[in-house]
């Protein structure tokens, strides 16, 4: 097996070892906060003929800055390989951002193996298209929405802004999203082995799947923030789409956290002095100003 076989399965077989050893979540913290944070939990974003644990998936937390009205969105995607993890895991993201002015989405979407690709998909487009609907009345300005993930949330954050299938069938464009925020993100599924129940094994669909092959011009600005211990190939990865989007000339900020690895990147959001949260803060805030 050669070395780039050996990364592949090393990834597939970690990022899922990480994530059911961990315990999936840090303890919940609260920031220092220019706000404090009123939560809205288990709003119902989609409808079908369903069981009870995929109206469960279908259904997101909104986390406001207490009085703020107009403020950008930060519409976060949550890990997992595709298979496992909850938006209830993530509610220091949320205090984390809404105590800075920042309302936050945290959405809960299908996972494999109730489901395969592109139905996770497809929930966070159905997800997106209610929060342009509705986070007006939730003090969140709908022509401000940031669209975040981590790991496998990444993954379908970037395909939401690169892939045009999804929005359209919502009857949005990528013109909805502010930028777009890539925590450890996967790019090519083409260097990713195992994974078959959620893409299939076909050459094909995996491109298909892979935001790296959907870059065009005119897309939304990105920020793409990976750890210096990331999981086999991320770091490769989130360096080559950076390189990929600034060859169309679309906007870009690439960021290597040091000291770090891949589930410690994003459970480090909100502690004192994180150069992840600040970057992200900053993003936002300077993106959100922009015309």
């Amino acid at each position: 097996m050669g070395d780039f076989s050996k990364s592949a399965l090393i990834f597939s077989l970690v990022i899922l070892a990480t994530y059911f050893i961990s315990g999936l979540s840090p303890k919940l913290r609260v920031p220092d906060a220019d706000y404090s944070v009123d939560v809205i939990k288990d709003q119902k974003y989609y409808s079908i003929a369903e069981s009870l644990a995929d109206q469960q998936k279908h259904e997101l937390d909104i986390y406001r800055p207490h009085s703020a009205n107009g403020t950008p969105v930060l519409f976060f995607i949550h890990g997992g390989s595709w298979t496992i993890s909850d938006k209830s895991h993530y509610r220091y993201i949320g205090y984390t951002f809404a105590s800075k002015g920042i309302t936050t989405v945290v959405i809960n979407y299908r996972l494999t193996p109730e489901v395969e690709h592109p139905e996770h998909i497809k929930d966070v487009a159905h997800a997106f298209h209610w929060v342009v609907e509705n986070i007006s009345k939730f003090g969140g300005d709908p022509q401000k929405i940031f669209v975040g993930g981590h790991s496998a949330g990444a993954h379908l954050g970037a395909l939401l802004a690169l892939d045009q299938e999804y929005l359209a069938a919502e009857g949005l464009s990528s013109r909805s999203i502010r930028g777009v925020i890539s925590l450890s993100g996967v790019f090519d599924l083409g260097e990713v082995v195992g994974f078959s129940s959620v893409f299939t094994g076909n050459h094909e669909a995996r491109k298909q799947a892979s935001p790296i092959d959907h870059v065009g011009t005119d897309e939304p600005p990105f920020l793409i923030i990976y750890a210096e211990r990331d999981l086999p190939s991320l770091g490769h990865q989130s360096e080559v789409m950076a390189a990929r989007l600034r060859t169309n000339h679309d906007e870009v900020m690439l960021v290597k956290i040091s000291h770090t690895a891949h589930l410690k990147l994003v459970w480090d959001i909100g502690r004192d002095g994180d150069l992840a949260t600040q970057t992200i803060i900053g993003f936002i805030e300077r993106h959100s100003q922009a015309q």
